[in-house]
């Protein structure tokens, strides 16, 4: 997946052990200077278009994670592998509704029920969502109505 970098050099390493909100905090700690602007004004994710144009990922997903929380997920949560079943995407469903401090499964609850209601009318709602969150505006995506 590409990005700009907005990490100070091995940031990766130092990080890897944390999630949650603690590794907010010390991500915080971690950004470049302009790697604070990237992120803010949601820059940092404009590489990964290049992602999609080749078919590695969707625009609508479930985010990437990086292979070692993958793995270590995996043995927490042992459905977490299913969300291999689509191409990861730019955005997602769990983005537009929590917060990066939620668990790891409260984001998977989510992943899966996008998984599981997929369809372009969810497609165009996350993206959308995604639209106003980035705006700072707007609520974030209402489940599926069940009719």
């Amino acid at each position: 997946m590409y990005k700009f970098r907005t990490l100070k050099p091995d940031a990766e390493t130092r990080l890897g052990p944390f999630y949650g909100e603690e590794l907010t905090r010390r991500t915080e700690e971690e950004r470049t200077r302009i790697g604070g602007v990237l992120r803010k004004t949601h820059l940092d994710e404009v590489p990964q278009l290049w992602n999609v144009l080749r078919g590695d990922m969707s625009i609508v997903g479930p985010r990437p994670i990086r292979p070692a929380f993958f793995a270590e997920l995996c043995r927490e949560i042992p459905q977490y592998w299913q969300r291999l079943v689509v191409r990861p995407g730019v955005t997602g469903f769990a983005q537009t509704r929590i917060t990066r401090e939620e668990t790891w499964a409260d984001k998977l609850a989510h992943d899966m029920e996008y998984i599981a209601d997929r369809s372009v009318s969810l497609y165009v709602q996350v993206l959308l969502a995604t639209v106003n969150k980035v705006a700072g505006r707007g609520p974030a995506v209402t489940p599926p109505s069940e009719s």
